[in-house]
């Protein structure tokens, strides 16, 4: 569809296009008189007029019934969009009733089932308490019995140790009491031997130095007597 300012400008073109071709055939001499022209002039000048007219006319009739169609789509459009925004509501409306259905049953559920799993839990942790507890009190008497058992059999043990330390004690201080008194007598044999060796060797060492002494003094004296 042309709109009212298409048509101006058609009608502006066509009046542009008359003068121009009376101007061309007025400077060629198509029209041989000057008031002929002018009576083109004027007749093309009214026939644009009423063009001019009519193009108002008929605007100003389109605006009308623009302006009437552009009031109903809006009203449609506002009617539309009140429609839509109250389907919209009301659909906001039923999801979120749904939606708070929905939390409370899950809620509830999540709810049912902790409470269930709590118990669960708990009854396994007592029940694992027991046992732990009963393991505790076998262990523990277990290892109280092995501690003694072992205990009786460490201080049999040491007894038995001692009393062997004892007797070999008893028996290495015998030898070495036995061992220390041949010794002893060994060497007080020994010492009494050497004692005799040592006063029979000061003798005879005392009777040679004695004898050379005196075999010395002879000399001396019977050189002394050659000499006087």
């Amino acid at each position: 569809m042309i709109g009212p300012n298409e048509l101006i400008a058609i009608a502006a073109l066509t009046f542009t296009t008359l003068v121009s071709i009376a101007a061309a055939a007025y400077a060629l001499g198509s029209l041989p008189k000057r008031n002929e022209f002018n009576q083109l002039h004027r007749d093309v000048s009214e026939s644009h007029q009423g063009i001019n007219d009519k193009l108002e006319a008929s605007s100003k009739e389109l605006n009308a019934k623009f302006e009437v169609l552009r009031q109903g789509v809006s009203d449609k459009v506002v009617a539309s969009s009140n429609a839509l925004n109250d389907k919209i509501d009301a659909s906001n409306r039923d999801l979120n009733a749904k939606f708070e259905a929905l939390r409370q049953e899950v809620g509830d559920k999540i709810d049912a089932s902790s409470k269930a799993l709590n118990d669960k839990i708990d009854a396994s942790s007592r029940d694992l308490n027991a046992k732990f507890e009963a393991l505790r009190q076998e262990v523990g008497n277990k290892i109280d019995a092995s501690s003694k058992a072992l205990n009786d059999k460490l201080e049999a043990s040491n007894r038995d140790l001692n009393a062997k330390f004892e007797a070999l004690r008893q028996e290495v201080g015998d030898k070495i009491d036995a061992s220390s008194k041949a010794l002893n007598d060994k060497i007080d044999a020994s010492s009494r031997d050497l004692n005799a060796k040592f006063e029979a060797l000061r003798q005879e060492v005392g009777n040679k130095i004695d004898a050379s002494s005196k075999a010395l003094n002879d000399k001396l004296e019977a050189s002394n007597r050659d000499l006087n």
